[in-house]
């Protein structure tokens, strides 16, 4: 209190006093009477758990953030070394003599025919049939190249 007050307090006689005090009690217990009637209060119960839910919703964004940057540190370290081994596999493919390049090589490591793979059929559980466009356009094609063999065997045949 400033030296106002306290001067001003002491000229107050006990029965002033008293009254203050009464005052200070009254204006204590209708302060407290309206912070329960609003907290009991639908709007500020609500206001209450929409702050619970965004500590929340503050605690799971700072997780995303964290798992975000993660990915996005791994994304890039992962995009450097895609870049350094296609460098790689440019400087490779440039070394080797044009004539070699053009080779395949085989499976043990050997030039020559290129690498067709393993020749066993693999077991399949599903129907020979396919709904594929692509192999009917394939087939289509294919016999229409058998036709054209055909056609062209018959005409040098006939010659």
């Amino acid at each position: 209190m400033s030296q106002t007050a306290k001067k001003s307090l002491k000229r107050l006689t006990s029965v002033q006093l008293q009254q203050r005090l009464i005052h200070a009690q009254a204006e204590l217990d209708k302060c407290q009477k309206e912070l329960s009637k609003y907290q009991n209060d639908y709007y500020y119960q609500m206001i209450d758990e929409l702050k619970e839910e965004n500590k929340q919703h503050q605690a799971e964004l700072e997780k995303l953030q964290l798992a975000h940057e993660t990915l996005s540190k791994n994304y890039e370290q992962q995009e450097k070394e895609v870049e350094r081994l296609q460098n790689k596999s440019r400087a490779d493919s440039s070394r080797l003599p044009p004539n070699e390049e053009k080779e395949k090589r085989t499976a043990d490591g050997s030039k020559g025919a290129p690498f067709l793979g393993d020749s066993r059929e693999k077991p399949s559980s599903a129907p020979n049939r396919s709904n594929d466009p692509r192999k009917a356009q394939r087939k289509a094609t294919d016999s229409n190249d058998n036709w054209f063999e055909r056609n062209l065997k018959d005409q040098r045949a006939k010659e």
